[in-house]
This record gives structure tokens, C-alpha cells and sequence, in this order.
């Protein structure tokens, strides 16, 4: 009896978290993918279910040579995402919150450089639980461009 109460939860919870997802995945396509433009997305979506107030780190390596388009989008219900681009020295690059909390920003990566995110949700105007999602998008030989 405790087996098939226990692997009753189990189903449940496995299927909250993947209608969970798939809500995230559908955010994504319908408010982060059209602001793409013309970058090609790196085949990642970077996506979490979170309460409003929550924060979080993305790790990423971007390429030299490239020219990068960061997406954020995120549930009505968790607010605008506040969000820092910091490099590997700790040093902030782009802070949304001194450009009109933009969910979009550009940046031209000159040499391979790890950089963190770091994103706030709804720390002004959020009221429950919802989708964040980070996009990232790059165009090829930026650099090789703008020389000639």
C-alpha cells in the first residue's frame, strides 16, 4: 500500500514539474524567441520555475569574434527579472536596472571570456510563482565585419 501511495506522488510530482517546463518552454517561444531579430539562437533556453523574489546564477562562456544578443522574459506572475552581467574578474559589464530594466542587451565579445549572470526576479512587482527564461543569441564573425 505505502509503495503505491509512494510511487503515486512520484507520478504527480514528475508530472507537475514537466507542465511546469513546458509552460516555461512556451513563455520562451512566445515572448524571448521574437526578440531574437536576426541573431541565431545558441540552442540553449536557460529555464526555471520561481517564486517572486528569487535569485539565481548562469554560467556561460562567450566566444571572441561574436556579437551576442541576452534575452530575459519572464511570467507576469514573478515580474520584470532584474539582471547583472559580471565577467570573470567579478567586474559588473551590464546592469538592467541602470538601463530601464532592459530584458534585452547586445554586447561584442573581442576574446573567449567566462562570464556570470546573476538575475533577481520580481523584486519590485512580482506576486506568485512562474517562468524564467534567458536566451542567448550570436551572430558569426562580428568583428572580421566591422574591420573592413
Amino acid at each position: 500500500m505505502y509503495r503505491k501511495l509512494a510511487l503515486g506522488l512520484v507520478f504527480f510530482v514528475v508530472l507537475g514539474v514537466s507542465s511546469s517546463f513546458a509552460q516555461c518552454k512556451g513563455l520562451a517561444k512566445s515572448s524571448c524567441v521574437p526578440q531574437l531579430g536576426d541573431f541565431l539562437p545558441n540552442g540553449r533556453l536557460y529555464q526555471s520555475v520561481l517564486d517572486k523574489g528569487s535569485s539565481g546564477e548562469l554560467h556561460m562562456v562567450l566566444n571572441g569574434g561574436q556579437q551576442y544578443r541576452i534575452i530575459t522574459c519572464a511570467d507576469d506572475k514573478i515580474g520584470n527579472t532584474e539582471w547583472k552581467l559580471l565577467d570573470g574578474n567579478g567586474n559588473v559589464v551590464f546592469d538592467n536596472t541602470e538601463h530601464n530594466n532592459a530584458q534585452v542587451w547586445d554586447i561584442v565579445v573581442n576574446t573567449t571570456q567566462e562570464f556570470t549572470m546573476i538575475l533577481e526576479t520580481g523584486v519590485k512587482n512580482g506576486v506568485g510563482r512562474g517562468c524564467s527564461c534567458v536566451l542567448i543569441g550570436y551572430k558569426k564573425g562580428v568583428l572580421d565585419k566591422l574591420a573592413e
